[in-house]
């Protein structure tokens, strides 16, 4: 008899799913297609579904939805009032939301990482109640913990967590489809973008420390003697909407294909958060042979980016003219780039995942 795991993807219902969401997504889709080989089976649990399409029937697993929606599921989750039924051997949720009560067997969760205590003030004050009782509630239940990076697993050791609780799962780069190159020019011609771009992803929220990216690439604009458009990729999150600037193109969420579009032609990825727990863009732009200039992530380095401080207008402004200014530079960083992300593969974060919520062994 197959074990069954219920796997809570719960990001997928949020409405900036994000990083997270793109985690989600890639390593279940990979989790469903490997979990033969563990002797199981998958089925999924989530939050009552919104419309006529859900994300969660994507996968061809079974699914059942709660009668709570997303925020109420939360919730309740939050206050131990809700589980995700019985029967199962191994439960696994895809953040720190998740019923810690004991009607499953071997549960895990994933922290990202602990941006809440690095930089509260990316956060609201809710939010960072609400994530440190989450912590400390996982903390002391029976709960193992996926996490994402060196660097988070150091930060969860910091809080507590032994090393045999935490599941060492990195990213895959292998995710972004085949481009769609009529979508991407129709959109830049829509745009009147006819130059070389530069190009930032992700949720628009402090964290993010867009306002800086946008100052530091005016100010290169005029040494580098170009226009050098930047495309802004990205639901709004929380916090003050990023203020616009001329030749600043805020273009909200984008089809995957028509993304991977923008990454192929830009002439650099800017990504230059205060704090991540990885950092997916410039996962994404390395392997869409795009050089990247960032802030110093467990995704990043300074043999394969451009590295910059992130507080600093000036130092991003070096950076991007030092990378766009300099061919043999730019050559170098996606070769190595490619090289590096060559070697990441989702089916490996799914089956470090499998093989912890498998109560038997690989066939």
């Amino acid at each position: 008899m197959n074990e069954k795991i219920v796997v809570l993807p719960e990001q997928l219902h949020s409405p900036t799913p994000g990083g997270i969401g793109v985690f989600t997504a890639e390593t279940l889709k990979r989790m469903v297609a490997e979990v033969g080989e563990f002797g199981a089976e998958i089925a999924l649990y989530g939050s009552r579904s919104s419309g006529a399409y859900d994300r969660f029937c994507d996968f061809g697993v079974p699914v059942t939805f709660s009668r709570l929606n997303h925020r109420l599921l939360l919730m309740a989750w939050a206050r131990g009032l809700a589980s995700e039924g019985s029967g199962y051997h191994a439960s696994v949720s895809f953040s720190m939301a998740a019923p810690l009560t004991k009607a499953v067997p071997r549960r895990i969760v994933t922290i990202y990482d602990l941006a809440f205590r690095s930089v509260p003030g990316s956060f609201t004050r809710h939010g960072v109640r609400w994530h440190e009782a989450r912590l400390k509630a996982i903390l002391d239940s029976a709960a193992d913990v996926i996490t994402i990076s060196e660097q988070s697993r150091a930060q969860l050791l910091e809080a507590g967590f032994s090393a045999d609780r935490i599941v060492l799962a990195l990213p895959g780069s292998d995710h972004l489809p085949n481009v769609d190159s009529l979508g991407t020019e129709l959109l830049l011609g829509k745009l009147g973008v006819r130059s070389d771009f530069l190009l930032t992803v992700g949720t628009l929220e402090p964290r993010k420390n867009l306002a800086r990216v946008i100052e530091a690439v005016q100010l290169c604009r005029s040494e580098l003697r170009s226009e050098y458009p930047l495309l802004v990729v990205g639901p709004q999150g929380w916090g003050h909407a990023a203020q616009g600037a001329t030749g600043v193109h805020f273009l909200g969420y984008l089809d995957d294909a028509i993304l991977a579009g923008l990454y192929a032609r830009a002439a650099a990825l800017v990504y230059a958060p205060l704090f991540e727990g990885f950092g997916l863009p410039p996962i994404e732009a390395m392997a869409s042979c795009t050089p990247v200039v960032a802030s110093l992530l467990p995704s990043t380095s300074s043999q394969f980016c451009e590295i910059v401080d992130p507080y600093s207008v000036l130092d991003i402004a070096r950076g991007i003219s030092d990378v766009l200014s300099d061919d043999r530079r730019k050559s170098r960083l996606v070769r190595e780039g490619l090289l590096h992300v060559s070697t990441m593969h989702w089916n490996d974060t799914a089956r470090k995942i499998l093989a912890a919520a498998s109560l038997g062994t690989v066939r």
